[in-house]
């Protein structure tokens, strides 16, 4: 979350909702981890919070999300069935699509389902390959190769040089800045003061 930039606020609630429901969760025994808390443990603590606790819709909705975090982004695995039955077009939304996505669909060991997931990096690479030699381009290229393309076009369009590491995930602006053509860019490409001292110098 802090990686995220979330704010201590929000941090210190979506700690509390998964405390709570694990806690809640292992009421009648001990506790277990939330991997081993199935779609009964999740319906059965949201509908909880509904009916028994009656909350309001905004603190329902922060102890989904906090779930959703937990699930998605800590546990890293799909939408717990719970949630997709209470929130039927949950799956539907943006943060749950794949960028890009296999064009066949596999099926999903744990549920039985058909599911569609990424397509494979290789392929990918592949595909990138293909598109290099196709316009006649004799350095190699790979999919670093458009990162770091990326990295550079940015600044050169005026972006911050703070946007573009948290655009590419760097945890430390000085790893991006060892590329110095990067860091050529993001200064505009301005020259130093410093350097027209140079013709003065005989």
């Amino acid at each position: 979350m802090r990686y995220r930039h979330y704010s201590l606020r929000t941090e210190e609630a979506y700690r509390y909702w998964v405390r709570f429901f694990v806690r809640w969760s292992g009421r009648g025994g001990s506790m277990r981890h939330p991997r081993d808390l199935g779609a009964a443990e999740v319906q059965d603590f949201l509908s909880m919070l509904a009916n028994e606790r009656q909350v309001s819709a905004s603190t329902h909705n922060q102890a989904l999300s906090a779930l959703l975090f937990l699930y998605r982004e800590v546990l890293g695995v799909e939408v717990p069935d719970a949630l997709a039955v209470k929130y039927p077009n949950l799956g539907r939304r943006w943060g749950w699509f794949w960028v890009f996505p296999a064009p066949k669909l596999s099926l999903d060991p744990r549920s039985g389902f058909e599911r569609r997931y990424h397509l494979d990096e290789e392929r990918l690479q592949r595909a990138i390959k293909l598109a290099s030699a196709a316009a006649h381009i004799a350095k190699p290229v790979s999919v670093h190769t458009l990162r770091h393309s990326f990295a550079t076009h940015l600044p050169q369009a005026g972006t911050d040089i703070r946007t573009v590491q948290e655009l590419l995930g760097h945890s430390d602006v000085s790893i991006l800045m060892i590329d110095t053509h990067v860091l050529k860019v993001a200064a505009g490409g301005a020259a130093s003061p410093l350097d027209a001292l140079g013709g003065l110098v005989s």
